[in-house]
């Protein structure tokens, strides 16, 4: 006999960029790929505070205006 039981997942319908409000539909499968979510939690010593949750959801246009300058881009 096989036991199941029902349970409740989500999953994700899209990303607002936190930087410029860009909504990015998760069907958009191009734009999904290039953005970038960011989540950490702040260590001992850290500039967002010791045990602070941080996030950051940032679409690809953003990303290039804040850290295409530091970023290498291989090919």
């Amino acid at each position: 006999m096989i036991r199941t039981t029902a349970i409740q997942t989500t999953v994700p319908v899209e990303l607002t960029c936190d930087r410029c409000g860009r909504i990015v539909p998760v069907s958009d499968a191009m734009e999904w790929q290039e953005s970038l979510q960011l989540r950490f939690t702040g260590g001992y010593g850290s500039v967002f505070g010791d045990g602070t949750k941080v996030a950051v959801d940032l679409c690809q246009h953003c990303v290039k205006e804040l850290l295409g300058a530091y970023c290498r881009v291989e090919s």
